[in-house]
């Protein structure tokens, strides 16, 4: 085009002149360029495994908080590869830290709730039918008010857990005693169509997470544990499973329940 400019209209003539350097130099970043000595070896090339733990610490140490937890898990790195391969041996079965009790009787519920009372503050976390809290049933309620030990009260029936919230709702209401939790709007919600003011909500680390990250979708309690901490959860899905073979959380038995409930509590007590 320049080699030609003077066929061209005056006023277009005239842009082009004054553009001369900047248009050069943008064909010379876009040119790529072929006469770069690179050994090439196609070994050095395959696909490897790679150290998940090495990746995970590099990550946090660059702070990579959207791309942590696309890191594939454990369970998923023991699939089958693009070539057939598995690229993982299959995860063993989850060791779960800490006192996690399961609220079985009325006896065990009166000697909760003093220490409740007693308490600082404590994580709550309440678990539902379906995530609709206008409709939604609860199903389980989880408490914590000290590192690694959590109490998770299940509720079998309707009637059971509008029996039990009256008996917490002294506690639960207490403007003294701070709640803290995760996307604790939810809950207030649910609770509070159960006749129950959740209060002094004191603390909810999702709001938390969005205050000091906007600009990215990691707010999930699983993601902040895993990003922040380095933590992974128990997915819920190793409860209730997937896709057409997912089921309802209040299908799976009450004993398998509190684990996931109890470290999601002490995670955000921490």
């Amino acid at each position: 085009i320049y080699k030609n400019i003077d066929k061209l209209q005056p006023r277009l003539q005239k842009l082009l002149k004054g553009k001369q350097g900047k248009a050069e130099l943008a064909k010379e970043l876009v040119t790529i360029k072929t006469n770069i000595p690179i050994e090439f070896d196609l070994q050095k090339c395959a696909l490897h495994d790679f150290d998940r733990t090495k990746a995970v610490k590099i990550f946090q140490e660059l702070e990579f908080k959207s791309l942590l937890p696309k890191l594939p898990t454990p369970a998923e790195t023991a699939q089958k590869s693009l070539f057939g391969v598995s690229t993982a041996p299959a995860e063993k079965t989850r060791k779960v830290e800490g006192n996690y009790q399961i609220i079985g009787s009325e006896k065990q519920l009166s000697e909760l709730i003093p220490k409740l009372k007693k308490s600082k503050g404590f994580v709550i976390d309440i678990e539902t039918d379906q995530l609709d809290a206008v409709t939604s049933r609860i199903i389980g309620l989880s408490f914590s008010y000290k590192e690694k030990q959590a109490f998770y009260l299940p509720f079998t029936t309707e009637k059971d857990a509008k029996d039990n919230l009256k008996k917490l709702k002294a506690v639960l209401e207490n403007p003294k005693i701070p709640k803290y939790g995760h996307n604790l709007k939810y809950d207030y919600m649910v609770l509070k169509r159960y006749g129950v003011e959740l209060a002094p909500i004191a603390f909810d680390t999702m709001i938390a997470s969005y205050l000091l990250n906007p600009q990215t979708r990691v707010h999930k309690l699983d993601q902040l544990a895993f990003v922040e901490l380095g933590h992974e959860m128990i997915p819920i899905t190793e409860l209730i499973g997937t896709s057409k073979k997912q089921k309802l959380l209040s299908e799976v038995p009450v004993k398998k329940q509190p684990f996931i409930h109890a470290k999601m509590l002490t995670l955000v007590l921490g």
